[in-house]
């Protein structure tokens, strides 16, 4: 069967992702890793994501830069990230979210308020 799309986590142990990320990539799909929690990841890994998601704090690890939890610094975070990723989507909590690829597109939307 052809996976058009894979989410990769870090609670899964790494030679999985590996694998499961090989296979899709096999087929022509896209991998997705959201970097949770965060831990150093080999080359060969970084090599078969697409997009990566994280949050301030996995975004501060990952890229080894202090990373305030802003929509800002969000944006900041997801703009240094594509050194080592095609894209990166950065969340900031309450603030929203930030996106930013290789290809020149990059975006930044506030949080949507909800009651809770």
């Amino acid at each position: 069967a052809q996976t058009a799309v894979l989410l990769l986590q870090n609670e899964v142990p790494e030679a999985a992702n590996i694998a499961a990320a090989r296979a899709v990539k096999a087929h022509g799909g896209r991998v997705v890793l959201n970097a949770a929690p965060a831990r150093n990841l080999s080359g060969e890994l970084i090599a078969l994501i697409d997009i990566v998601i994280v949050n301030a704090l996995e975004a501060e690890f990952l890229a080894g830069v202090a990373v305030v939890d802003t929509l800002e610094g969000a944006a900041k975070a997801a703009r240094m990230l594509i050194n080592l990723y095609p894209a990166a989507i950065v969340t900031a909590g309450g603030e929203g979210v930030a996106y930013c690829g290789r290809d020149g597109r990059a975006f930044a939307r506030a949080a949507l308020p909800v009651k809770v």
